[in-house]
């Protein structure tokens, strides 16, 4: 059987599963490489559409049924690799088309009976084996990921999003065509900070709240030369801490470019 990850395009040419994972696979490692998420990355494109294999929704794609909870495809690669405790993955995997889960929301979509996850996952890997090869059970992470809860936090959302842009992407060249070249990312700070100054140039400096913001602004933009850290901008309303943080982030970030 032809497993089939998208429709026909505009071409006439559906878009198989076994190709679709792959790629995703790829790109998503290439994108985590940075922060050492990429053996993570790797296999969490690699089981994103492992649901994709189920009878029911290869019927859906080929308009033989409705969409149903019997066509719900993210929960089976989650469920995959929770039971084998890669966890940031699991994460990344049931949001790629819904967003991020709380930890008791996912929990809640593994277990969730209607999708028997556990009695379902062998048949999938089975397809998933004959078909690609053989997953990883486990996966190398940064040695940060474990180091405290925020910086565990802030890889799992590097992780997601680094497979919603690769899915995103490669589905997005099957039904166009066109292959996307990567962004330019450079931040221009100078440019940005100019942009800042000019639109401060046009605030009034006159009467006491006026005075206060500039007072702030400039705490701010002190504040930049200090070691890096978390600090808050705890300001009322009306005190003008969008463009005093902004310039805060700006100069932090060009100090450290």
């Amino acid at each position: 059987m032809d497993y089939l990850a998208h429709t026909e395009n505009l071409e006439g040419k559906v878009d198989f599963l076994k190709d679709h994972l792959l790629r995703v696979a790829t790109k998503a490692e290439k994108f985590a490489k940075v922060f050492g998420g990429d053996s993570e990355a790797k296999v969490a494109g690699l089981l994103h559409d492992l649901g994709k294999f189920r009878d029911e929704f290869q019927s859906y794609l080929r308009n033989e049924r409705e969409s149903s909870v019997d066509t719900h495809h993210a929960v089976y690669g989650a469920a995959h690799s929770y039971f084998n405790t890669n966890i940031a993955s699991s994460f990344a995997i049931a949001g790629h088309h819904s967003g991020l889960h709380n930890c008791r929301d996912l929990e809640s979509l593994i277990f969730d009976k209607k999708y028997d996850s556990q009695n379902r996952i062998p048949s999938l890997i089975g397809k998933f084996n004959k078909f690609i090869g053989e997953i990883p059970n486990k996966v190398d992470s940064p040695s940060f990921f474990i180091s405290n809860t925020l910086t565990a936090e802030f890889y799992i959302r590097m992780l997601f999003s680094c497979l919603v842009d690769a899915d995103y992407l490669d589905t997005d060249e099957h039904f166009t065509g066109i292959i996307r070249e990567p962004l330019d990312l450079k931040i221009r700070y100078d440019y940005l900070l100019g942009r800042l100054q000019e639109e401060r140039s046009h605030k009034s400096k006159d009467g006491l709240i006026n005075q206060t913001r500039n007072q702030i602004y400039e705490l701010c933009l002190e504040k930049c030369n200090l070691p890096q850290g978390f600090f808050t901008l705890t300001v009322p309303t009306g005190g003008g801490k969008t463009l005093s943080s902004m310039a805060l982030l700006y100069l932090t970030l060009k100090s450290g470019d």
